[in-house]
């Protein structure tokens, strides 16, 4: 059963090792593969991982080094074995933990006393449940898979058999330790540990109660460190009132409810706008639920202590997760489920194998896990890439208004900005004080070829929020091509000191400059657009431009066939900027161009290097 159990669950998610980087999760890109501390990792890197790299690898900004340290590990086999696919490599240490994940919660089950084939019938339901997709096939997400697989530890550690009052708190507190420095979700074990005290162990005493008092310590300085080197968050994300509050959090708990029980409709995300309002109504429905559900497992306290054990870790471990409700658009993903649901497995575990037909009821939990896996592998395809994640929750939520801008910036990626297009026109019309939808919109518009509402929409952009630079950028870029140079250079200043290593940026301040006649600054903006893009054309045909305006012909005939080099369409062009058509028609500029092994074309040339969107 073991065996099955885990080739279940890595055949259930192999397939996730042909996905690679893409648009969505942003944060596999960002935080993961772009990470200096995993991409070249080394001793020196494990202090920083415990100081303001802790937080590198998480999309949350959560305090976890252990899960940066991880990645390090990672890291170090890539950096030895240089022809492997990061993406595969880091999905795989994912699901690795996943299937260790899974082993652990049949030894867990086992020891609370459910049968061998029970438990294992529900492991293998915790491994394929459609609720661990999030966190198994999202590489940033690391830090659940490696916070549950140590709070599991912790408590097996915490349930040995014989043990001594510190033979079961040492090892269990260690362990709690490093799952707080894996991931916050393990933050309120030492709660669960007081539930087991009373069932099975049955020695919940004053004692017990203090020897859990050294385990809030690092839950609280776990608190503090992760408060410490949080990331500031934006304006919009602003704390609820009382009453909104607690109907956010019911909503959310009863959702997760939901989503385990019966995990049909299934999302990447599950935007507020398209699934909840709060009324008094929904929320006096939701509180009934939990009311109801409470009730009943604490009405069967004495014949069932399974079910109160169950349902109360559950809450308790979900605590992280509902604290954060009034602090998103959208309800709890599902990977914030992935240790709760393991205790909460408890409850049908125990009572099934209790039961006196119940060893024989495995084959039906064993054919409920066939069923969740499934459905979980047709989930599996949606994180494949960011057009996949975007199509599912709009599929679910229509009106969402987030899921139409990543789709459309997954067609823009892809090069396909009319069709981008229709999603950013909806996504203005619905927000259209949002200085993001509007720079995406100018995106679109540009490279459709609509100008003018590209001008608009980046100026908007501007207006309404000045301090990305992308947003400057994009629109001195837009001002530039249509000739306003000056208009443009303010915009291009701007953007360059805050994107020092942008290409595009030097290199349309180095056009605007010797728009403006001002050759020397242009070729100090262009000699760095050279360092960061060596490759570009564009780069050497402006500092050749540069060069002849300060009458240094040798270098920009260099320049120039350098440029003819890279794009032989840069011949024709080169006819056409000011001072160069002489320097193509001389016998110098032949013999170079003749040396360099490039033949001229009469192709169409690429018109500008100005660009509405960096």
């Amino acid at each position: 059963m073991l065996a099955a159990l885990i080739a279940a669950a890595f055949c259930l998610y192999a397939r996730a090792l042909g996905h690679g980087f893409s648009l969505l999760p942003i944060a596999d890109v960002e935080r993961v593969a772009a990470n200096r501390l995993i991409r070249d990792p080394a001793w020196r890197g494990v202090p920083v991982a415990f100081g303001a790299g802790g937080r590198s690898a998480s999309p949350e900004g959560d305090y976890q080094p252990l899960t940066v340290i991880s990645f390090m590990l990672d890291g170090l086999i890539l950096q030895r074995n240089p022809d492997l696919r990061p993406e595969a490599v880091f999905r795989l240490s994912s699901i690795t933990l996943h299937v260790i994940n899974s082993v652990l919660v049949l030894v867990l089950l086992e020891r609370l006393g459910a049968a061998s084939l029970v438990a294992a019938a529900f492991a293998l339901a915790f491994g394929v449940h459609p609720v661990n997709v999030e966190a198994v096939v999202w590489i940033a997400q690391r830090g659940v898979l490696l916070g549950t697989s140590l709070a599991l530890l912790g408590v097996i550690a915490y349930l040995r058999p014989n043990a001594s009052r510190y033979g079961r708190m040492i090892p269990s507190g260690l362990l709690y330790g490093l799952a707080l420095l894996a991931s916050p979700i393990a933050s309120p074990l030492p709660f669960v540990l007081l539930l087991l005290d009373r069932w099975p162990l049955k020695r919940l005493s004053r004692a017990a109660l203090i020897e859990k008092a050294p385990l809030l310590l690092p839950m609280l300085l776990m608190a503090i460190w992760g408060i410490r080197w949080r990331p500031e968050r934006g304006s919009d994300m602003a704390v609820a009132g009382v009453v909104d509050t607690t109907a956010l959090v019911l909503a959310n708990l009863v959702s997760v409810w939901r989503r385990i029980v019966w995990p049909a409709g299934l999302s990447p995300d599950y935007p507020l706008n398209g699934a909840f309002s709060v009324s008094t109504t929904s929320l006096l429905f939701h509180a009934a639920i939990v009311a109801g559900v409470t009730a009943a497992a604490w009405s069967l306290r004495k014949r069932r202590p399974e079910l109160p054990l169950a349902l109360f870790s559950f809450l308790i471990l979900l605590t992280p997760a509902l604290a954060k409700s009034p602090l998103r658009d959208s309800l709890t993903p599902d990977r914030f489920a992935c240790l709760p649901l393991a205790f909460l497995l408890i409850a049908p575990a125990v009572w099934i194998s209790s039961a006196r037909p119940g060893e024989m009821a495995w084959p039906v939990v064993g054919g409920v896990a066939a069923l969740l896996a499934l459905t979980a592998a047709r989930l599996i395809p949606n994180w494949q890439d960011g057009m996949s994640y975007y199509s599912r929750v709009l599929a679910l939520y229509p009106h969402d208004t987030g899921a139409k801008v990543g789709l459309a910036r997954g067609l823009l990626a892809g090069q396909r900005p009319a069709e981008a297009l229709r999603y950013l026109e909806d996504a203005v019309r619905a927000e259209p004080e949002d200085a993001d939808h509007r720079y995406h919109f100018g995106v679109a518009c540009w490279r459709v070829g609509r100008t003018e509402d590209a001008l608009a929409a980046f100026e908007q952009a501007v207006r309404l929020d000045p301090d990305p630079p992308e947003h400057h950028a994009a629109l001195a870029g837009v001002l530039a091509a249509k000739g306003r140079y000056a208009d443009a250079l303010p915009h291009f200043e701007i953007a360059r000191g805050q994107l020092p290593r942008s290409g595009e940026v030097h290199l349309g301040l180095g056009f605007a400059y010797l728009e403006l006649q001002k050759p020397a600054s242009a070729r100090a903006a262009l000699q760095t657009a050279l360092d960061l893009q060596p490759q570009n054309p564009w780069v050497h045909l402006g500092l050749s431009r540069a060069w002849v305006a300060m009458d240094v012909l040798d270098v920009a005939r260099a320049h120039l066939a350098e440029a003819v080099r890279l794009d032989p369409r840069f011949v024709e062009l080169a006819v056409r900027q000011p001072g160069l058509r002489e320097l193509t028609e001389s016998d110098e500029f032949q013999k170079l161009l003749r040396s360099t092994h490039t033949e001229a074309t009469q192709s169409t040339a690429p018109s500008t290097p100005f660009g509405g969107g960096v």
